[in-house]
């Protein structure tokens, strides 16, 4: 009985626990990131992101968030406006980062292999 009242309960409510699936990322090819979501690498992955998430009045920490503070985050600057052309962001395995602004993303990789990576959807997708 109490284990119906509690499927009842969680088909009611919806599990609070956000829900972990693996994903395959294809290196050079662009793949939507919504904000709140977070990437987990299995292995070291670098990921590209526009330079013009970061305005001018912002810093780096306020739009992208890593599970560590190991992670390498780096930039290619316009020599002529010095504004960010882009944003590289590299996650060994287990490190896992989020962006507080959706954007359009690219996996990298010298050897064109493709990634295995947990996505975690926010708490309102799940």
């Amino acid at each position: 009985m109490a284990a119906r009242v509690m499927s009842f309960l969680k088909s009611l409510f919806g599990s609070k626990t956000p829900k972990k699936q693996l994903a395959v990322a294809v290196a050079g090819k662009m793949f939507a990131w919504k904000a709140g979501c977070w990437l987990e690498a299995t292995e070291t992955t670098t990921f590209l992101l526009p330079g013009q998430l970061i305005r001018d009045d912002e810093k780096i920490g306020s739009i992208v968030e890593t599970s560590s503070d190991d992670a390498l985050i780096g930039f290619t600057q316009d020599p002529e406006t010095k504004a960010f052309t882009e944003i590289r962001l590299k996650l060994k395995a287990g490190q896992s980062a989020t962006v507080r602004r959706s954007t359009q993303a690219m996996m990298i990789a010298d050897d064109q292999r493709e990634r295995k990576i947990y996505i975690t959807l926010p708490d309102d997708a799940a």
